[in-house]
């Protein structure tokens, strides 16, 4: 689930940006970062829908099917490329 908050004016938050920056931990610092790591839980309660989801909007896949041309036409290539 992602929570957005559409009203943020993000203009004083640089860019974040995907270049990779290198990491180096020695031993202790290792162990004290794994230290300081809150140890994650999970929720007390499941929560399988939202009352305000409609469930007639998702799925649908039981209405797909394979289209006879685009089923026949790969075997036939792979038979006649021999």
């Amino acid at each position: 689930m992602v929570v957005v908050n559409n009203e943020c004016f993000c203009d004083s938050v640089p860019p974040i940006t995907m270049a990779p920056i290198e990491i180096r931990y020695n031993e202790s610092l290792k162990c004290e970062r794994l230290k300081s790591q809150k140890i994650r839980r999970r929720p007390e309660s499941c929560h399988g829908f939202h009352p305000e989801e409609n469930a007639r909007e998702c799925g649908g896949v039981s209405g797909l099917s394979a289209k006879p041309p685009l089923v026949v036409l790969p075997m036939l290539l792979t038979i006649f490329s021999r």
